[in-house]
């Protein structure tokens, strides 16, 4: 009893260390985490290491260049813009974590049931699915964000709107491989309902693809969001929002550079890191497209 204790612990632990190293063998996916790291704890920490109020309008400090009083410089209002955007790494957060729980809350357990229940319930609802799919996702975005009017608020449900799809293609493509193995069939055959059957034993074996799907959707809600607000149908003003913080800046792009590319920056790296994040998590659950890379 105690030797196959000691071979399962030993197994584990093997497989713990092949994860860990397929994981930190690519520099770029190490890159990213620690990006995101770093994105987290400015998003934690910020009101603790910002050195002014994101709001904080000094008009006689309007468009000073970086110094040593204000690392990246200041707005047109003389708002520091170090300040707005560890603020905006807090707003980023919020956004990635509404957008993807809604996505997922809504895309995952439709998919699931269209993958379970088969037949012609599959077929209405994934003709449902490739309804919303028929349309560019940011355009579809677009539109639903000006239909429902200019807010954050807004946006967020916009996104989660035209990303929810996607999730429940993955988990109704996953469910109908899982939905096939002997532990489902002798639990249908138990007579085990099938919301049980869905939720204990087909859910827990579909999460893998949908985990690396939301890490490498993270960036892009980011992305988004940013566009969405530098259009003018996300966050509003004074918001230290970095789509908005861009656009805000953009007419001063010639004489005042510092107002479009500290925000540009934190929106390129954090997208840019989910993504690297997303490939090394893809990597470590799926070793074979690590070796075909």
């Amino acid at each position: 009893m105690e030797r196959e204790e000691q071979r399962a612990e030993g197994a584990s632990r093997t497989t713990r260390l092949r994860t860990l190293r397929v994981f930190t063998r690519n520099r770029l996916t190490v890159f990213g985490a620690a990006i995101i790291l770093v994105f987290f704890a400015c998003a934690l920490i910020a009101p603790s290491i910002a050195p002014y109020k994101p709001t904080h309008v000094v008009l006689s400090d309007a468009l000073k260049p970086p110094s040593s009083a204000h690392w990246f410089g200041t707005d047109d209002l003389g708002r520091d813009i170090m300040s707005r955007v560890l603020h905006g790494s807090r707003l980023a957060l919020f956004e990635i974590f509404v957008v993807l729980t809604l996505s997922a809350a809504i895309g995952i357990p439709f998919g699931l049931a269209a993958g379970f229940l088969g037949g012609r319930v599959d077929e209405v609802m994934m003709r449902l699915v490739d309804l919303f799919l028929s349309f560019p996702t940011f355009i579809l975005a677009l539109a639903i964000a000006a239909a429902l009017g200019p807010s954050l608020t807004h946006a967020m449900i916009a996104l989660a709107i035209s990303w929810w799809p996607w999730y429940a293609r993955i988990a109704r493509g996953q469910t109908r491989l899982v939905k096939q193995f002997t532990y489902v069939e002798a639990a249908r055959a138990t007579g085990a309902p099938r919301t049980y059957i869905m939720a204990r034993h087909i859910l827990p074996n579909i999460m893998t693809p949908l985990i690396v799907q939301l890490s490498l959707d993270a960036g892009y809600v980011v992305l988004t969001s940013a566009a969405l607000s530098f259009v003018g149908l996300g966050a509003q003003p004074p918001a230290p929002d970095w789509g908005l913080m861009v656009a805000a800046g953009r007419d001063f792009t010639l004489s005042a550079w510092w107002l479009v590319l500290f925000p540009g920056i934190a929106i390129a790296l954090v997208t840019l890191a989910f993504n690297l994040l997303g490939d090394g998590l893809r990597d470590v659950i799926d070793p074979r497209s690590a070796r075909k890379g």
